[in-house]
């Protein structure tokens, strides 16, 4: 049976508080800047400036497939971590591609290049565990992402796997820039519509969260 707990639960506190920290001092400049920015519906945003929009996750492509719990999704954080006092992450993979964001008003395609990420790290295993298939699938992950010369046996004994994802339907907040673009005239001409695109602007990040939502 997986042996599965939600990471703010039973993984709990005290186990991601370096980790917690880190990804705080990460982020927080970031979005406390992004807080200064007045939320807009998706259809009345302007163009050229920066805007903050919230709304619904939607695939714009073939999904993503997480590596740990196989979620569907439009991108993911998965990181291993020794389960000692000191709570290293020894390795860690992140994979993200473009997606739609849906509220009431419209839709934008949101381009994930060199984007900061904020993802929710909503699920995690412990290595001592696990039963022997969740074990062997989970190692597979491991040794794609830490040299197993950094690995003893003592330390597989006591591996803490986390993963976070942004699946489609989820609430996401973004930050950035919109612009209207026209697809080529070779496109069919029902998509000669203009196309809002949100992407950061020149010289910054496009900022995405599933956690961090302003009123």
């Amino acid at each position: 049976m997986l042996s599965l707990w939600l990471a703010s639960g039973a993984v709990g506190l005290a186990a991601t508080a370096t980790a917690l920290r880190a990804r705080f001092t990460h982020h927080a400049r970031a979005w406390a800047r992004a807080e200064r920015h007045v939320a807009r519906s998706i259809e009345h945003a302007p163009t050229s400036e920066t805007v903050r929009l919230s709304g619904r996750l939607r695939l714009a492509g073939p999904a993503l497939t997480s590596p740990l719990s196989g979620r569907p999704c439009a991108g993911y954080h998965a990181t291993v971590e020794a389960g000692d006092s000191r709570k290293r992450v020894l390795g860690s993979e992140a994979r993200f591609s473009d997606f739609v964001l849906e509220d009431e008003s419209g839709r934008v395609l949101v381009e994930m290049e060199a984007a900061n990420v904020d993802v929710t790290m909503d699920l995690a295993w412990r290595s001592e565990t696990l039963d022997a298939e969740t074990r062997f699938d989970l190692e597979q992950f491991l040794t794609s992402v830490v040299n197993p010369e950094r690995l003893d046996l003592s330390l597989r004994e006591r591996l803490i796997y986390r993963e976070g994802a942004l699946c489609p339907g989820e609430q996401v907040t973004v930050v950035g820039v919109i612009a209207l673009e026209r697809p080529s005239l070779s496109e069919p001409y029902r998509t000669h519509a203009p196309v809002r695109r949100i992407r950061g602007q020149e010289g910054g990040q496009l900022l995405v969260s599933d956690r961090l939502h302003f009123s």
